[in-house]
């Protein structure tokens, strides 16, 4: 008996030796193992996740300006694709830019007239002049300035626009500027009104239209003043050949002044005297005189006119504004001898 125990534990203990890796569950397993179909196995344990790096979470790969820079950053917000280009326009005020629309009606006949309609729209930053003016006092209590104005040093510089607009209103034919040379614009056809057409205009307006090449643009049309007091002046009485010969017209509206005014090619020299509409006028000799001793281009031109001078603004994209002067002047135009 002594010894079946003693063969009894012993078996016990070899199978509990052979076979220790039994279990009921994990409970039974040592260490991290479990308990799987009756049996301890080890567990898996995947490997701890190495710290996170400045290279995956940081700045430069993650969230910093290489990833977010490009995309969202100064170049696709700054002057180029939003800036002044794309939406801007700036309230700085480009004053070396001379831009001037000249629309005129000259009377020809009883019933007829000729349309003079031009632009120049020219850089003058880099440029100086020789200018000059000197006053000439009348018998009528006024005067006439005669003023020159010369390039001395540089050249004025085109600016770029593809053509300006100038409409009327009242269904007249539009007329269309393009650009010629050195800054000015001449219609692109005969501009086709009619006699008398600033007096059926409606809400007139001159438009300086952009494009692919051209920079200077409005953002609203230039309204152009041409009220019935334009139209001042009708038929001249005579031809005056001379400053020294005198000047007589017959005055439509009374109690208006008007604008005689002598100017050459260029208008680099003008004589302006600002009178009476009283049908008549004799230009001061002092003022003839100086105008002969003056340097013209031909050919020269004396012009009975009622003027009118309308301003607004152009704009280059995201440099500034500029001021545009619109003259319109309706009355009989004489040439003059040199």
């Amino acid at each position: 008996m002594r010894w079946s125990r003693i063969l009894s534990l012993v078996f016990i203990g070899a199978a509990v030796a052979s076979c220790g890796d039994e279990c009921e569950n994990s409970a039974d397993c040592a260490g991290s193992r479990k308990c799987s179909e009756g049996v301890c196995v080890e567990i898996d344990i995947p490997p701890p996740p190495k710290p996170t790096t400045a290279r995956d979470a940081g700045p430069r790969r993650d969230a910093g300006p290489r990833d977010a820079g490009p995309d969202a950053g100064p170049r696709d917000a700054g002057p180029r694709d939003a800036g002044p280009r794309d939406a801007g326009f700036t309230d700085t005020e480009l004053t070396g830019i001379r831009a001037e629309v000249w629309i005129q009606e000259r009377v020809t006949g009883a019933n007829t007239s000729a349309f003079e309609i031009w632009a120049e729209l020219v850089d003058e930053t880099e440029v100086t002049f020789d200018e000059s003016s000197a006053d000439f006092p009348d018998n009528e209590g006024t005067r006439c300035t005669l003023g020159v104005r010369r390039v001395a040093t540089g050249t004025p510089r085109p600016i770029d626009t593809t053509r300006i607009v100038i409409d009327l209103g009242g269904g007249l034919t539009p007329v269309v500027l393009e650009p010629t040379a050195n800054g000015r614009f001449d219609p692109a056809m005969a501009p086709q009104l009619p006699r008398g057409a600033f007096m059926t205009a409606v809400a007139p307006t001159v438009t300086f239209v952009g494009g692919a090449t051209g920079d200077a643009v409005t953002q609203q049309p230039i309204s152009i003043d041409l009220t019935s007091e334009v139209r001042a002046t009708t038929l001249p009485a005579g031809q005056p050949t001379s400053l020294q010969a005198g000047v007589a017209w017959n005055a439509d509206v009374a109690n208006l002044d008007v604008d005689v005014i002598a100017s050459d090619r260029d208008r680099e020299v003008e004589l302006r005297c600002d009178v009476a509409n009283d049908s008549a006028y004799m230009i001061p000799s002092a003022a003839s005189t100086a105008w002969t001793n003056t340097t013209r281009t031909d050919p020269q031109i004396l012009q009975v006119v009622r003027e009118v001078v309308s301003r607004g603004r152009a704009d280059l994209p995201g440099l500034g504004y500029f001021t545009v002067e619109v003259r319109a002047s309706w009355g009989p135009v004489f040439p003059l001898t040199p």
